[in-house]
């Protein structure tokens, strides 16, 4: 296994913590789950698709837009 060491702003480290408390992991799961959503959201909009959240009751839909 590789070791990495990055470096966050105030407001990214406290994002990070709070996912990973959100989701009941530590900040390297919480980082590394990111990682697989990101790579699949990018992966799909290569083939055309896009990603989208929709809400049936509020009747609604956003698009999230990536640059790669």
């Amino acid at each position: 296994m590789r070791r990495l060491t990055v470096e966050f702003n105030d407001e990214s480290y406290i994002i990070l913590e709070e996912l990973a408390r959100e989701m009941g992991n530590s900040k390297k799961e919480a980082i590394k789950k990111a990682l697989s959503l990101l790579k699949i959201a990018i992966e799909e909009q290569k083939q055309g698709s896009t990603l989208e959240f929709a809400n049936k009751e509020k009747n609604y839909r956003k698009e999230v837009a990536f640059l790669y």
